[in-house]
C-alpha cells in the first residue's frame, strides 16, 4: 500500500531511509553526509509544489520510500532517494513504478544507483531502462587536499564572461541536463570557473554548494587539445574549501585522466554510480 507523505518526516521514517542507505547493496543516489541533510531532501520535497514523498507499507510496517522530483515543464522525473528493504525490493518498486507510470505517461525519468545494488540494477534491465552513465563516486575532505603547484591561471566566470563558458560547455556537453541556459537562469546555485588561452575557454569546473558540509562538482570539462585536468581542479578547491568541508565529485569511467588527477589530490573512491534513464 503507498501513501503520499505530506506532514512531517517522523523519525520512523528517517531511521529507515537513513539505514537503507548506510547500505551499498540497497543504496540509490544521491548522497547524503549525515541523516539531517536526508531529513532535509525529504523535508524540500514535501514543502514542493510538484515533487513527491511516496511511502509503501506491507502489514503496516514501512519497506519503501521514494523522494521523486517532478518537472513539469520539462516532463523529468528524477529519484532524490529510492529506499526499500532487500526483501521487498522487487513487489516495492514495481508499485511505485506503477504509481509513476498511471500519472507521468510521456515524462522521462532517472534513477541513480549504486553499481553494488545489483537488485534494483537487475529491476532496471528487466523495464527496459537504458544505462545512460557509470561513474566513480569521489569524496575528498579538507584535511585529505594534496596541493598541487600549478601556474596555469584560473579565472572566475561571472556574466560579463558566461558566453564564452556557455558556448564551450554546451558544445561539449550535449546531453547534460544542466546546459548553459538552464545554469544563467539559476546561477545563485553554481560557481564556475574556467581557464582561458587567447579569450577562449579550454578548461572549466562547475560546482553547487549544497550545504557547508558539501559541494558537488557537477562538470570538469577540457579541451581534447589540452591537458588541464589536474590543474583546474587543484586551483578550484582551495575555493571550495573556503567556505565547504567537503567535495563531492562523480568521474566517468571512460576518462583515466581525470579520474587520476583526482587521485592525486587526495580523492577517496567511496562508491560506483550508475544511472539509468526510463521512458515512462
Amino acid at each position: 500500500m503507498l501513501k503520499e507523505l505530506i506532514l512531517n518526516v517522523t523519525d520512523y521514517i528517517l531511521d529507515f531511509a537513513w539505514n537503507i542507505e548506510s547500505n551499498l547493496e540497497s543504496f540509490s543516489f544521491p548522497l547524503h553526509i549525515n541523516k539531517n541533510e536526508l531529513k532535509a531532501s525529504l523535508e524540500r520535497s514535501i514543502n514542493s509544489e510538484e515533487n513527491k514523498v511516496l511511502l509503501a507499507y506491507k502489514n503496516d510496517a514501512l519497506v519503501g520510500v521514494l523522494n521523486l522530483m517532478v518537472l513539469k515543464e520539462d516532463m523529468y522525473l528524477q529519484s532524490l532517494g529510492m529506499y526499500i528493504s532487500l526483501k521487498e525490493y522487487s513487489e516495492v518498486f514495481h508499485e511505485f513504478f506503477q504509481y509513476i507510470k498511471c500519472r507521468y505517461q510521456g515524462y522521462e525519468m532517472f534513477i541513480g544507483l549504486a553499481k553494488e545494488n545489483t537488485t534494483a540494477s537487475g529491476i532496471m534491465n528487466d523495464i527496459g531502462a537504458q544505462l545512460v552513465e557509470s561513474s566513480t563516486v569521489l569524496l575528498l575532505n579538507r584535511e585529505d587536499f594534496i596541493a598541487y603547484p600549478s601556474k596555469i591561471k584560473v579565472e572566475h566566470i561571472r556574466d560579463t564572461n558566461f558566453q564564452l563558458f556557455a558556448s564551450f560547455h554546451d558544445y561539449h556537453n550535449p546531453d547534460m541536463y544542466w546546459k548553459s541556459e538552464r545554469i544563467r537562469e539559476k546561477m545563485n546555485l553554481w560557481k564556475i570557473y574556467g581557464i582561458l588561452v587567447e579569450n577562449k575557454i579550454v578548461a572549466s569546473i562547475l560546482y553547487n554548494i549544497r550545504n557547508k558540509n558539501l559541494a558537488e562538482i557537477v562538470a570538469l570539462t577540457v579541451n581534447e587539445k589540452v591537458d588541464y585536468w589536474i590543474d583546474i581542479l587543484s586551483k578550484t578547491i582551495p575555493e571550495i574549501f573556503s567556505t565547504n568541508e567537503n567535495i563531492l565529485y562523480f568521474v566517468e569511467d571512460d576518462n583515466p585522466q581525470e579520474f587520476d588527477s583526482a587521485i592525486r589530490l587526495g580523492f577517496k573512491i567511496i562508491a560506483h554510480y550508475q544511472c539509468f534513464k526510463i521512458k515512462i
